[in-house]
């Protein structure tokens, strides 16, 4: 059965990025940036202002050493970054958390390669095989003949070009590898 994932997981997408000179200083200074609804101008603006504040001369150069929501790399380009949540933004609630999921997975996954390969949140990877096969074959079988279904093996052939991600406690996000 196909389940809803409670809405208290509202995500929020932002990264701590830290000032380099003051880390190799062996100081913190760095600051969280919150991403939703941001340019990249914006955010670059928000990281000259917390190299600026820092204590140590050249603080030029920085690194994101922390992040919610949105995953990203130490190194990662902020135009990357800002293009992702933007393409989050654009999801509603329910794809959420799958589509990063999905960026978890699949680390230069396109919202294109998302929604040509997002088959639903279910229970469990059996539970997405018993509903494809009652919905593609079920109705074309002799009535008599429905209890020799072996679920479990059609679970195991579908899953050869699917794949599962796990959504804890909330069950699991299943993908087609054909994208």
């Amino acid at each position: 059965m196909q389940t809803a994932i409670k809405k208290e997981n509202l995500i929020v997408n932002r990264i701590y990025v830290a000032c380099l000179s003051s880390y190799n200083a062996g100081k913190l200074h760095g600051t969280w940036i919150d991403l939703d609804y941001k340019s990249v101008d914006e955010v670059e603006k928000e990281i000259e202002l917390m190299l600026k504040a820092s204590s140590e001369p050249y603080a030029e150069e920085y690194a994101i050493h922390d992040f919610e929501g949105i995953r990203c790399e130490e190194n990662t380009d902020i135009a990357t970054i800002v293009e992702k949540v933007e393409t989050l933004n654009e999801l509603d609630d329910s794809e959420k958390t799958a589509f990063l999921a999905f960026l978890d997975y699949e680390n230069n996954g396109t919202l294109e390669n998302f929604r040509d390969s997002y088959q639903g949140h279910w229970d469990n990877e059996k539970e997405y095989a018993i509903h494809l096969f009652d919905e593609c074959y079920l109705d074309e079988m002799p009535e008599h003949l429905t209890h020799y279904i072996d679920y479990e093996a059609f679970r195991y052939d579908l899953f050869l070009d699917h794949f599962s991600i796990d959504a804890k406690p909330y069950g699991v996000f299943v993908f087609s590898n054909n994208y």
